[in-house]
């Protein structure tokens, strides 16, 4: 049967209950676009149901109210959830109610929401409570006052993550503060996160550690006792405007075991949300705060948190990028590794510039007379051109749609700085290896006697056995990423060897 056919059925009170629940898996699957007119124009159908002896009528009634959308039905649903005694149907109604314009309704689902966070409950009765409120908080969620960072004069434990490798190329770029180094990164104190934030370039994330609780259970229902014994809702409205709306949260869990995690997100920010009396309130998208639990070895978790309206503006040049494109903080770290090979005044060429970001890494460590970018892609150039402009130096930068084995200049270049391409779903090792093969045969046409090649690179082999062959010497090698066979080598046309 169609879903035309099913409504008919509806209406004559054929097997109502199986009927409901059968439309509402065919009009979810097909889609709000497809829904015939008939049905939506005679919504008053399902609204009559609402008031059924039947919850399990009366929810399916709700549910397919919400995917027909009809303006004029939200009133309906909302005497119906107040009136439904069935606590498990009270999500169904503000979930229906949740796709409409309720404006009307804000100031009534905001008393209802105060109303329950007040109340007292049976321990059988707060799982459904806490799924109402659950919905209710995310139907007013633009009601709420926004929250920005503000955690001026207070003092801040961060997490700065960075390459497990060189972390204490971060550190030098912290010393002036209270720092040591962590498990995945470096730890700092600081009154000003911002700063930090804005001019550290080379790690991935700065992560927060509360006040009080550093390690939680593995238990989500411990944990989020735990959690909220530590005062950790007071530490995050301290450092948010607008201390007294909830918050909104997500939960991210990096387990050991993958399959664990998302069951223990789920019970965790349910426990959560009904610890803090829902000033925390989760939320799979356009959250606040992000609280990150990572595995321990001893079977605890080590709790950080991420402020999402603490803005990082260190690579707001990189409004457009690829795929494939290499990490603003990876080009950083790099550049940083590189700095002592550096050439004042240099002319530099990145033979497969991508969307231009280790140029403009190259240019914050020292800046260079001109750049040019190489890719035979054209969205590759039309993004690096985008971002060089961004990043202001359009006025010294060349960027050109081609092959760089096909590449011709009238003069050669101080420096070649580039990310190598590698095995993808579209080039195999053979293919790589034979561009290797010509990328080398080619780059001493294009690079100064005395000229530096920067080549990250994630087939150390094979650049080794052409760098070698094509004359070039090793000046560093990094170890940029074991499980990912990832390489920063340094070469020099010059025979012998450069001091560090």
């Amino acid at each position: 049967m169609n879903h035309s056919q099913i409504f008919e059925l509806i209406k004559s009170g054929t097997d109502t209950k199986n009927n409901l629940q059968q439309l509402r898996k065919e009009l979810k699957e097909f889609g709000t676009s497809g829904i015939p007119e008939e049905i939506r124009n005679q919504c008053d159908v399902f609204v009559s149901l609402l008031s059924d002896e039947d919850p399990k009528i009366r929810q399916n009634a709700a549910h397919i109210l919400g995917l027909l959308k009809v303006k004029g039905t939200e009133e309906a649903l909302f005497s119906s959830y107040l009136r439904d005694e069935t606590l498990y149907n009270k999500a169904a109604y503000l979930s229906a109610i949740s796709g409409m314009d309720h404006s009307s309704l804000d100031e009534r689902l905001l008393a209802r929401r105060e109303e329950l966070i007040a109340g007292t409950y049976e321990p059988e009765m707060k799982k459904h409570i806490g799924e109402e409120l659950h919905e209710l908080s995310l139907l007013l969620k633009d009601s709420f006052p926004k929250h920005e960072f503000s955690a001026s004069g207070m003092v801040n434990e961060c997490v700065l993550l960075t390459n497990r490798n060189f972390k204490a190329v971060t550190m030098k770029q912290v010393e002036s503060i209270p720092h040591k180094e962590f498990t995945a990164g470096v730890m700092v104190k600081t009154k000003q996160p911002e700063r930090l934030l804005n001019t550290v370039r080379t790690f991935s994330e700065m992560l927060f550690v509360p006040d009080g609780i550093r390690i939680c259970s593995s238990d989500p229902a411990e944990a989020a006792k735990e959690l909220t014994e530590a005062h950790i809702v007071d530490y995050i409205a301290a450092r948010l405007t607008n201390p007294e709306a909830p918050v909104f949260f997500r939960i991210d869990y990096r387990a050991k075991d993958e399959n664990a995690a998302a069951p223990f997100e789920k019970k965790l920010a349910s426990e959560l949300e009904l610890a803090s009396g829902f000033r925390l309130v989760n939320s799979t998208s356009d959250y606040e705060i992000e609280l990150r639990f990572i595995d321990t070895s001893d079977s605890k978790l080590v709790v950080l948190i991420r402020f999402c309206g603490l803005f990082d503006k260190r690579f707001a040049y990189r409004k457009n990028t690829l795929p494939v494109s290499m990490k603003p903080y990876l080009a950083a770290l790099l550049m940083n590794l590189a700095k002592d090979y550096f050439k004042d005044n240099a002319a530099v060429l990145d033979p497969f510039c991508g969307c231009g970001t280790m140029l403009v890494e190259r240019e914050h460590i020292r800046p260079a007379r001109l750049y040019y970018g190489v890719d035979i892609f054209g969205d590759a150039v039309t993004a690096a051109e985008q971002n060089i402009k961004l990043a202001g130096l359009a006025s010294k930068t060349e960027l050109i749609k081609r092959d760089f084995l096909d590449f011709t200049h009238k003069y050669r270049f101080d420096e070649v700085i580039t990310d190598m391409p590698f095995v993808t779903g579209q080039k195999g090792l053979g293919d790589i290896s034979a561009l290797y093969a010509s990328f080398f045969k080619k780059l001493p046409g294009v690079l100064e006697s005395s000229g530096t090649a920067f080549i990250y690179t994630r087939n150390r082999d094979l650049l080794r056995k052409y760098a070698f062959a094509a004359g070039f010497t090793l000046l560093a090698e990094f170890e940029i990423s074991r499980m990912e066979g990832s390489y920063f080598c340094i070469l020099s046309r010059k025979q012998e060897q450069r001091q560090s």
